[in-house]
């Protein structure tokens, strides 16, 4: 997934720009320029990991998709019936989770931090704001790790 990699690395530049002015900012004692530059990583840190993990979800739906069709093609009615109706208008019509459960055992701890990072996900998309800790890299290294789980 080069797009997670890019998002990564857009994220690392300008999130080292915004250091350099905070660590300025500190050897200067300046508490509002502080406060300032500590908002914007901040601010930087969510909309990255917005992106992140909209790139995620989109390789999340595209997978849950391919496997339900493939097993919603199934001769035997009693093999399908299942599968079909999860199927509306040819697109997986279930929750994130569920989609990730179709490609991803649960019991697993990649499951698990899936559904942590969705967690962080949807404390920054409905409320703008997270008080759970992530960091980009290691966010991107878990979901590519669980990508490629799936390639498999």
């Amino acid at each position: 997934m080069k797009e997670l990699e890019l998002a990564r690395e857009l994220h690392d530049q300008l999130d080292s720009e915004i250091a350099r002015k905070l660590f300025r900012a500190i050897s200067q004692g300046h508490a509002r320029a502080i406060r300032r530059y500590e908002e914007l990583r901040r601010i930087n840190d969510g909309a990255y990991f917005l992106i992140i993990f909209a790139t995620f979800e989109r390789y999340i739906n595209d997978r849950a998709d391919v496997a339900v069709k493939a097993r919603a093609r199934k001769a035997a009615y009693h093999h399908r019936r299942a599968w079909e109706t999860l199927l509306n208008s040819g697109k997986v019509n279930a929750s994130f989770l569920n989609r990730v459960r179709l490609v991803l055992d649960q019991r697993t701890p990649d499951f698990g931090k899936v559904q942590s990072y969705y967690s962080v996900r949807n404390d920054l998309s409905h409320e703008g704001i997270t008080s759970k800790v992530f960091s980009i890299p290691a966010v991107v290294a878990d979901l590519r790790a669980v990508a490629k789980l799936m390639k498999r």
